[in-house]
């Protein structure tokens, strides 16, 4: 999985061509070769303006989920969780589940389609 610092809408159409576009080419750099797909399709997807150089400079992409400490230091503002991720079913206790008050209970002879 890849980490990214800025990141930009890219969609999977432009990704999945350049996917196709590196893979033709090699690369000797296992690391470069991960990082490079995504700093390819994230360059296909900014607008064409002379921000795009400097905007590419500011986007640090790393091939696994470990950023450098020098960097963590610098990251000021982070994008708050909206809504809290809800409990799977299977991950309830059966106990809780049971314990749990039941608004109508059916009677024995009815059947649920």
């Amino acid at each position: 999985m890849l980490s990214m610092a800025l990141a930009y809408r890219v969609g999977e159409a432009t990704v999945r061509m350049i996917v196709k576009e590196i893979c033709y080419r090699k690369c000797f750099n296992a690391n470069l070769y991960e990082t490079s797909i995504v700093e390819k399709a994230v360059y296909r997807a900014l607008p064409k303006t002379l921000l795009r150089r400097h905007t590419m400079q500011r986007l640090h992409i790393f091939p696994d989920e470990k950023i450098p400490e020098d960097m963590l230091k610098n990251i000021t503002n982070q994008i708050k969780q909206l809504r809290i991720v809800p409990v799977q079913l299977k991950r309830i206790p059966r106990t809780e589940i049971d314990n749990f008050p039941q608004l109508l209970r059916y009677p024995k002879n009815y059947i649920l389609k």
